[in-house]
């Protein structure tokens, strides 16, 4: 399980989460920073297939503990406006 995977873990195994009742839904976000010299619509295909991959880790793993995870790939030129914009 890779760094984001495990964060995700440790917040969806918190006592309000597991309760499986809460009605909470977690968001998990992939920023994909676009460099300067590309247009914001580049394929970036390593990127957005590593992305993929970890955002249906985190709806499994939200799935096995009842919680519902919202996925969303956002491709930015700066993470961290783009995870405050959300």
């Amino acid at each position: 399980m890779s760094l984001p995977g495990f964060a995700l873990a440790r917040a969806i195994r918190s006592p309000k989460l597991l309760s499986g009742e809460s009605g909470t839904t977690l968001i998990a976000l992939y920023p994909i920073q676009v460099p300067l010299d590309r247009p914001l619509a580049h394929p970036m295909q390593q990127e957005s297939e590593r992305a993929e991959r970890e955002l249906r880790e985190a709806a499994a793993l939200g799935s096995q503990y009842g919680v519902s995870v919202v996925t969303r790939i956002v491709r930015t030129r700066n993470v961290g406006e783009a995870i405050v914009d959300e």
